[in-house]
């Protein structure tokens, strides 16, 4: 008897925790941004070939 009732309660709580995490899921609207912690050296860039202007 005590089985049954630890499996149904089992059973609840994984219910709730895949449905709770279905609809979590649909209002996420999140924004993924890059840092690059390096610098790029602009002067050997192009050469010649590229202005000053070009390179900013």
């Amino acid at each position: 008897m005590k089985l049954k009732s630890t499996f149904k309660n089992l059973a609840t709580l994984l219910v709730l925790i895949i449905t709770s995490s279905v609809f979590a899921q649909d209002g996420f609207q999140g924004q993924a941004t890059y840092m690059s912690k390096t610098t790029m050296d602009m002067d050997n860039f192009g050469g010649r070939e590229l202005s000053p202007e070009r390179k900013k």
